[in-house]
């Protein structure tokens, strides 16, 4: 929290100047990838907050009521299940993407994944009755959640219909051509945990590669 006492004005501005910098950095992300004005970014700003997370904290937790839909500022973030005592990664997403719980978008529902924070991560988050507030109310944000449904609904149409059909080797393949920068900054075992291998069959795919 920025705080001052009289003579500590220059504080104040810093803090004035950091604030600013925020919202420029989030209404950038929010307005080069999902088009919106600079109106509606200010209303939908207005209805969210701010969270900061550490490396490794837990986001969300799988079954758990999900009230919040997320939004990467900065950092890598986790969605993924727990079965038979070990992980498994479905989405991995970063600056400027929404991790993902659940498809329902404007209830509360039981969460179907955890959400992990791989790195040091900010996110923005909107309470989903809020964002149903707001499609209601807006066509713009009807056709904005639209939009982020049939993100996911073609996610998950290619990982049924291509991806879960390949070896893992073409696996690994495809993910280092889709999001080379997200997976330059993770570690082996969360790339283990999304093809579903153990690290040493990771280290094995990778040898075959190089």
């Amino acid at each position: 929290m920025c705080t001052y006492h009289g003579f500590t004005y220059i504080i104040l501005v810093n803090c004035v100047l950091n604030v600013n910098y925020i919202f420029l950095a989030i209404s950038k992300l929010l307005q080069e990838k999902y088009n919106l004005s600079g109106e509606d970014i200010a209303v939908f700003l207005s209805n969210m907050e701010r969270v900061s997370f550490s490396k490794r904290d837990i986001i969300q937790n799988e079954g758990k009521p999900s009230y919040y839909l997320y939004f990467v500022e900065k950092g890598v973030v986790r969605s993924f299940i727990s079965r038979e005592g070990k992980d498994i990664t479905i989405y991995i997403v970063a600056e400027g993407d929404i991790p993902l719980d659940s498809v329902m978008l404007t209830e509360v529902s039981a969460s179907k994944l955890s959400i992990e924070a791989i790195e040091d991560a900010v996110v923005w988050r909107i309470h989903k009755k809020q964002l149903a507030i707001l499609c209601r109310n807006s066509v713009t944000f009807a056709n904005f959640c639209r939009q982020l449904l049939e993100v996911q609904m073609r996610e998950i149409e290619v990982y049924w219909t291509e991806y879960y059909w390949m070896d893992k080797k073409e696996q690994y393949k495809l993910m280092l051509k889709r999001q080379p920068e997200i997976f330059q900054r993770i570690s082996l075992k969360d790339i283990a945990s999304y093809l579903n291998v153990t690290p040493q069959s990771l280290s094995r795919i990778r040898t075959l590669i190089d």
